[in-house]
């Protein structure tokens, strides 16, 4: 779909939408196809709100791991810390 395809449908207001994102897929997806992983997700997540009430954005990603890949692992931790101040955003981390 299209960004005009998510803003011309006609949504119920009173529908309520969660939103699951696989932050590695995503990230992996952005970096290979955009040549860039910055996006704003609570834009992303209203656009596919789409006049919908955002209950709430659930962000998983697996941490890495600090012993193996130091500077890697400081770097998303910097980037869990940033998306933490996100609106409606929920991060669920695993190994």
């Amino acid at each position: 779909m299209r960004v005009k395809d998510f803003t011309s449908i006609k949504q119920d207001e009173r529908e309520r939408v969660q939103i699951f994102v696989d932050g590695s897929n995503l990230y992996h997806g952005l970096k290979s196809e955009c040549g860039t992983t910055k996006l704003d997700y609570l834009a992303l997540s209203k656009l596919l709100a789409s006049g919908r009430k955002l209950i709430r954005i659930n962000y998983y990603t697996a941490t890495l791991d600090a012993n193996v890949q130091q500077a890697q692992a400081q770097q998303q931790q910097r980037f869990l810390d940033a998306l933490r101040h996100v609106p409606y955003i929920s991060i669920k981390t695993g190994h």
